[in-house]
Parts: structure tokens; C-alpha cells; sequence
């Protein structure tokens, strides 16, 4: 249902509004806070319908080279850990001065 039209609640409007304030501290100048607020976002709409997709999904015993397991393993906890990571540098590098601690 989530996927079927755009949420703009007031909760997904503080939620937004929470997180820019977040990449603006780090220094992001405003054009590029939106850009990585929706790669952020995206990812995590993303990831979840995967999630969702392959919930109670188990694979095919002709999965004889494993590759429905491990396309089936990037849905997992660690997996979103990891690419979180991989995005979260990336927008890191467009930063202008360091976040304070």
C-alpha cells in the first residue's frame, strides 16, 4: 500500500523535516541535503519492498548454484548496514566543514 501513492502525512513531514535539519548541520548546502535526503530515503523505500518481496520466500531446490540464496541474503539486517554505509560516505564527501561532535 505504502508504494502505491506518495505518503505526505504530517509524521512523514517531521520525519523529513528531522533529517534535513541533520544534513544541513553536517554542512550540506541545501540543494545537496534534498538530493541526499532522497537517496536516503530511496534506499530505504527501496530496501523494504525487497524485504517485503522476498518475506517467508525460501528458494527453489533447483537453486543449484546458490544464486537465489545470496540475491535472497541482500535483504538481511547486515546487508542494509552495509549499503547505509556505502551511501552515507558518499554524501560524507560532499560535506563543506565537519559535523560537530
Amino acid at each position: 500500500m505504502y508504494l502505491t501513492h506518495p505518503v505526505v502525512s504530517p509524521a512523514a513531514i517531521e520525519r523529513m523535516n528531522a533529517m534535513m535539519d541533520v544534513l544541513r548541520r553536517t554542512g550540506l548546502d541545501e540543494a545537496t541535503a534534498r538530493s541526499a535526503y532522497g537517496a536516503l530515503h530511496t534506499y530505504t523505500i527501496g530496501f523494504a519492498a525487497l524485504e517485503a518481496s522476498r518475506a517467508g520466500w525460501t528458494p527453489d531446490e533447483r537453486d543449484a548454484d546458490g544464486l537465489g540464496r545470496q540475491l535472497a541474503a541482500y535483504t538481511s539486517a547486515a546487508q542494509f548496514t552495509e549499503g547505509l554505509r556505502y551511501l552515507l560516505a558518499g554524501i560524507g564527501r560532499h560535506t563543506i566543514s565537519s559535523p560537530e561532535s
